[in-house]
């Protein structure tokens, strides 16, 4: 159940939703985890789809061991949020990635962030412009986000050491090509 409450942020008082009890979840987070197995595995435990066993078997042997959400949005406001939140979840439980998921988003809510502590996720709390250095293979899922952004992950891990720890699930950059 939400309630509102006033809280305070960068001197200003802001009206905040809140969580309490077991009712903060959206039906497409709360379901997210019962139906991850059956997104990519059938009954019989054998990855479905023309690309489930490349990136299962790619996800084992290259060890991701975190994963940082960019980009999705606030759940609160967005459907299209909700959906892709729920997806990232399951991608997490299905590659059976073991470290912290992290999130940020500029547009997210009070409510956006409690709930994804909530959901055991690290709320980036300064807005690092994606540039953060990796230092473990790391999953970047990044829908719909801004080529800036791409570029300063590139940028920011341009190096032998680090390149390799990047795994960018995103969109296409021929999308992004100026002509």
């Amino acid at each position: 159940m939400r309630s509102k409450d006033a809280k305070t942020m960068e001197g200003e008082s802001h009206p905040q939703e809140t969580l309490s009890g077991d009712t903060f979840m959206p039906s497409t987070a709360n379901a997210a985890s019962d139906s991850c197995g059956k997104l990519i595995l059938g009954s019989d435990q054998e990855p479905k789809g023309p690309h489930a066993s490349a990136l299962i078997t790619a996800a084992a042997r290259n060890a991701i061991t975190d994963m940082v959400f960019y980009g999705i949005g606030s759940v609160e406001s967005s459907r299209n949020s909700q959906f892709q939140l729920a997806l990232g979840i399951c991608l997490k439980e299905i590659l059976q990635i073991p470290g912290t998921m992290s999130i940020f988003d500029p547009v997210m809510t009070g409510f956006d962030m409690q709930l994804a502590e909530r959901l055991g996720f690290n709320v980036l709390k300064a807005n690092d412009q994606a540039k953060q250095v990796l230092h473990a293979r790391t999953l970047l899922y990044m829908p719909h986000c801004p080529k800036g952004l791409y570029s300063h992950v590139l940028e920011s891990n341009w190096s032998r050491e680090h390149l390799d720890n990047l795994v960018i699930l995103g969109n296409r950059f021929t999308m992004y090509d100026e002509r």
